[in-house]
């Protein structure tokens, strides 16, 4: 019989009323790589309530190699209300992205085809603020087949993502 046992470190960041999620952190292994992830929009994860997009990140960058993410979002704000992003918001992502933390960074908002035009805006303040970066290093989702952006949730993707390189 073998017994394994498994420490992971989670840590959110919110507005004091908690009505905004500005950053999500799970780390598993501090011995691997970890990833930078740029979804949507935030949920309610806190390290114990999970949303089922966190939890496929997590399996499929386990899959992959890595030790942990920082999931950060488009929009912050629980309620869904919010059509840009917030100053600290804006002010967060930023950090994170200069940040040498990571390994790389995941573009994972899905197809920014279908977004309503603010959230078109949103997505496109965020890719300026990676090209002036400098990263190298940005990845997007994808099932070997698929050529643009990828949610976590997308069937397609959902069970088993492979990351393919974007050049911005």
């Amino acid at each position: 019989m073998i017994e394994t046992t498994n420490t992971i470190q989670c840590k959110s960041l919110w507005d004091e009323k908690r009505q905004h999620r500005y950053l999500f952190q799970k780390i598993w292994d501090d011995k691997k790589d970890k990833l930078l992830v740029i979804s949507k929009s935030a949920g309610i994860d806190d390290g114990v309530e999970q949303t089922v997009t966190q939890i496929i990140i997590t399996n499929n960058l386990n899959e992959l190699g890595f030790g942990g993410f920082v999931l950060c979002n488009l929009i912050s704000d629980l309620s869904g209300k919010s059509k840009k992003m917030s100053d600290e918001n804006i002010k967060l992502l930023s950090e994170q992205i200069k940040s040498k933390d990571f390994a790389g960074i995941i573009i994972c908002w899905g197809s920014q085809e279908k977004f309503p035009d603010y959230l078109k805006s949103e997505a496109e303040k965020v890719l300026e603020l990676i090209k002036k970066s400098k990263r190298e290093t940005v990845y997007r989702i994808t099932d070997g087949t698929t050529t643009g952006f990828r949610h976590p949730l997308s069937p397609r993707v959902r069970n088993n993502f492979q990351l393919a390189q974007v050049k911005l």
